[in-house]
């Protein structure tokens, strides 16, 4: 099947390209950016102020029949020319917390190219830690925790669960530095955002609570199979009508083979987009 032409891209979450930057080698640093789009072919962003070294780059875009593609690039970053860019007043008081995501003001200024406030970034080299005594005393065993900014923590519930050739959900659980729910507010119209990338680099996925299939394909092939009105529903969907209620988020996915793993999770808690990351070492499950 031959790929279309992207005069044909259509906009997944209000996005006509997310795009993820991994540092390489270690991976200790993540970017889920949404370059502007300036002709036919060629997209730009205002880069923030990233760590230097090589970066691995996926872009996602989406055409208007409901197809994907994902491609794939290298870049080496410079120093950043100014430092990194400080979290807003009282969102973090946590010694060793990571900056992700800008914190708003103008949008642009003359000369540069407009940012855009729904781009987020994770720095950090903290490792994953098994589950410790933060959370609730009746929560299992077998789970792995990561810190969020402002001493929040998401718990990937099943962790202990997945493996390959099962099609089961990846379960997360948000929690408070007192160890109570932390309410998830919609990112980009869902309650999280995943990308998952296999250590050779030979799988990677961006990932919705709806699975991996984009938002704009459910639109296109739901107009298809159940009229315009289901593709209506779909297009209108925004933040406010998204359940903000739960502290819970899940992403159905089928690893298609063995081997390691790391997991980038992305949850808004208090205004904030915060990532969570988790190292896996998926067997089979078959």
């Amino acid at each position: 099947m031959s790929v279309p032409s992207w005069d044909s891209l259509v906009p997944d979450h209000g996005k006509l390209m997310h795009l993820f930057l991994m540092r390489q080698p270690d991976l200790n640093v993540f970017a889920h950016l949404h370059p502007v789009r300036q002709n036919g072919r060629t997209f730009v962003l205002e880069a923030p102020a990233l760590p230097a070294g090589g970066y691995e780059l996926f872009g996602d875009v989406t055409f208007e029949n409901g197809m994907n593609q994902t491609v794939i690039a290298n870049v080496t970053l410079p120093e950043p020319a100014g430092a990194l860019l400080a979290p807003p007043p009282l969102v973090t008081n946590f010694p060793g917390d990571v900056i992700c995501g800008f914190s708003g003001g103008p949008a642009a200024t003359a000369g540069q190219i407009a940012r855009d406030l729904d781009d987020s970034w994770h720095v950090g080299q903290d490792e994953p830690v098994r589950l410790g005594n933060r959370l609730p005393k009746n929560y299992p065993g077998g789970g792995l925790i990561s810190r969020l900014m402002g001493g929040n923590t998401l718990f990937f519930e099943n962790a202990g669960e997945v493996a390959s050739g099962l099609g089961n959900s990846m379960r997360f659980a948000a929690f408070r530095p007192d160890g109570t729910e932390a309410a998830l507010q919609p990112y980009m119209g869902m309650l999280g955002h995943a990308a998952v990338r296999r250590a050779d680099g030979s799988v990677f996925v961006h990932l919705h609570p709806s699975g991996s299939f984009s938002m704009a394909s459910q639109e296109v092939f739901r107009q298809r199979e159940g009229g315009a009105r289901a593709g209506a529903a779909i297009a209108g969907m925004n933040d406010s009508t998204v359940s903000i209620s739960s502290n819970r988020v899940a992403f159905p996915y089928e690893f298609p083979k063995t081997g390691l793993y790391r997991v980038w999770v992305q949850v808004r808690i208090t205004g904030r987009v915060l990532t969570g990351v988790y190292d896996l070492d998926i067997k089979s499950g078959t």
